[in-house]
Parts: structure tokens; C-alpha cells; sequence
């Protein structure tokens, strides 16, 4: 990168010209000539100054170009080699914060076998936010959940999800009267008569399941809002709530922990009668910013840890209903 370029990068990063300066090594004076001679360049002004340091729209636009460039540079001698253990760079990641529980501790180990030097940056967060983090460049890529169409994205399809309702039998016969436990679906009358947990925000899942439940007329018995499906899992087993659950997370270890319990505080999955929405699972990236090389194996990588983690929890299904019969 030229001198000026790197200059408005460390102020940017900095926000400030004197920090910025001591970390180039130069007199603040130096970098703000160099700014200047930026914004003659373009022909606008890139920083605020008062009443503090900021950027400008013009400066903003030019720091994601920047950035990008200063990327590539640092990205090509990398990309040049053929043994993928000298790679070293970070691949910034958005995943919602249930699924980052099931999906990461699996593909942290898978992807660390090829690239043992790139460093795995996780963001938590809904589809919605991520997409508009993608767009500006502070992700390379993010799990989304049935993400809205955007011309600038292209996505990896990776599995349609689908939602169950969790709940314990002992918890289902206290507010139903009986349950039969052979039983694997539940009808949205009988939901109507449940305490849930629902998430505080709209998510993908809550707006699924408020839709379902509005097609039926039901008015759900919200007892709890928490975002955090550990947390439920653990409500649920100790009897206090039912709640909606994407099938991918019946994987979380409170889940799986359930399913050693007795019979009465085991957790089953049910399936909503009338429910035929699922929940789109995709790996989703920007068509506009550069991505390095190693991103392309790691995307795959991310794509076949994930649907190995679901067949393992469609086999458990699987086997319930064998069982069952």
C-alpha cells in the first residue's frame, strides 16, 4: 500500500492523528499531511475534526476500500504457497449463538488440520444483523437462517431445519393430563394449554413459530423470553417451560445430558401437527469483497461439519421412531 493509504488506515483504526502517528513512527504533523493530500486526491474531506475525530461518509467508503486492499496485499505471497501450514491470516465468522455451540467445537477441529495458522474470529448474532455486517465488511462470511435474498450474496445451501417442540413427559401429563409416551407429535390446541419459552428478539425460529401458532388462532402462554437455547434445555428438564427447538440443536449437550436422565425428566422432541415450515440453513457470503484463498476449503469444510452434526441428530430421531413402533 502507499505510504498516505496506511497513514489514513492507522488514523481510522486509531481515531485519533497523535496515537496514530506514534504507532507509524512519524510526527503528527507527517500523518496529517498525508491526509491532506488524500483528501485533495478525492476531492472531499474524509475526517471530521470536531467536535472529535470522525469519519466522514466519503472517509467510511474509503476504509472498506482500503481495508480490502491493504487484504489482498498481505493475502497474495500467502496464497502463492503450496504447503497450506504457512498460511496465517483470520476468518471472521457470523453464526447465531445456539448453532455456534453445536457447529464450532467440531469445525475449529476439522479446519485446524489444514490451516493450523488461521485464526477462527466468531460473531454472534441474527441473520438480519449479519447480513447488514456482511455488507459492510465486518464479516467474511455468516451462518444464516432463512436469509433474505440479496443480490450481492451468494450462499452455500446447506440443510433445511426443522422445528420441534421439547418438552419432558412428566411435564406434558401435569398440564395436559395424560401423555402417552410413544406419542411424537403434538397438536397446536394442545400447545395453546403449555407455559413456553419463546425468544425475547425476532429470530428466524419465533417468527415460524408465531406464524404457525397465528394460523391456528392460538394465543402461546409466554411465560419466559431468553434467547439462550442452553438455558432453555435446562428450564425444559427441570419442568418449568416447554419451547420451539430447530432440530440441529437437540445436539447441545443439555439435550443430549436429558436423554441419560430417567424416563419422566428425559426431554422428547415433538413434532408440531400442521407445522411444514423449516428453517433454510445456509453458509452466506458477499459477491463485492474479496475473500482470501483459504476461505474456499473452509467453506466446505463448514458446509460438511454441519451436515455431519445433523445426521447425527436425524439418526437419534430415526431411531426413536423405530423404537416407538
Amino acid at each position: 500500500m502507499k505510504i498516505n493509504q496506511l497513514m489514513f488506515l492507522y488514523a481510522v483504526e486509531e481515531m485519533s492523528f497523535t496515537r496514530a502517528a506514534q504507532r507509524a513512527c512519524v510526527t503528527q504533523q507527517c500523518l496529517s499531511s498525508h491526509i491532506s493530500r488524500l483528501e485533495q486526491q478525492y476531492g472531499t474531506k474524509l475526517f471530521n475534526r470536531s467536535p472529535r475525530l470522525s469519519l466522514t461518509s466519503a472517509g467510511e467508503a474509503l476504509y472498506k476500500a482500503f481495508t480490502q486492499i491493504k487484504r489482498i496485499e498481505e493475502n497474495i505471497a500467502q496464497e502463492l504457497s503450496s504447503d497450506s501450514r504457512n498460511i496465517k491470516g483470520t476468518l471472521v465468522m457470523g453464526i447465531p449463538s445456539g448453532r455456534a455451540q453445536v457447529i464450532i467445537p467440531n469445525f475449529f477441529a476439522a479446519y485446524r488440520q489444514i490451516y493450523p495458522n488461521i485464526t477462527l474470529n466468531i460473531v454472534l448474532g441474527q441473520t438480519e444483523a449479519m447480513s447488514g455486517m456482511l455488507k459492510n465488511g465486518t464479516l467474511d462470511l455468516f451462518l444464516g437462517v432463512s436469509t433474505a435474498p440479496a443480490q450481492d450474496f451468494d450462499t452455500d445451501y446447506i440443510l433445511d431445519d426443522e422445528i420441534y417442540l421439547v418438552a419432558t413427559e412428566e411435564f406434558l401429563t401435569r398440564h395436559l393430563g395424560s401423555w402417552k409416551k410413544e406419542r411424537q407429535t403434538i397438536s397446536p390446541e394442545e400447545i395453546s394449554s403449555l407455559p413456553l419459552a419463546l425468544n425475547p428478539e425476532i429470530s428466524t425460529v419465533k417468527r415460524i413459530v408465531l406464524d404457525y401458532l397465528t394460523k391456528y388462532k392460538i394465543t402461546p402462554n409466554v411465560l419466559c423470553e431468553i434467547a439462550d437455547y442452553s438455558t432453555k434445555f435446562l428450564m425444559c428438564q427441570a419442568g418449568q417451560i416447554a419451547f420451539f427447538s430447530p432440530s440441529s440443536l437437540l445436539l447441545q449437550n443439555s439435550f443430549q445430558n436429558s436423554q441419560k436422565d430417567i424416563r419422566q425428566r428425559r426431554i422428547i422432541p415433538l413434532r408440531p401437527d400442521g407445522m411444514t415450515i423449516t428453517a433454510r440453513i445456509e453458509l452466506v457470503r458477499s459477491k463485492n469483497h474479496y475473500l482470501p484463498k483459504y476461505v474456499e476449503p473452509l467453506r466446505k469444510v463448514f458446509v460438511d461439519t454441519y451436515r455431519a452434526n445433523y445426521r447425527q441428530i436425524h439418526d437419534f430421531l430415526s431411531s426413536r421412531t423405530l423404537a416407538q413402533k
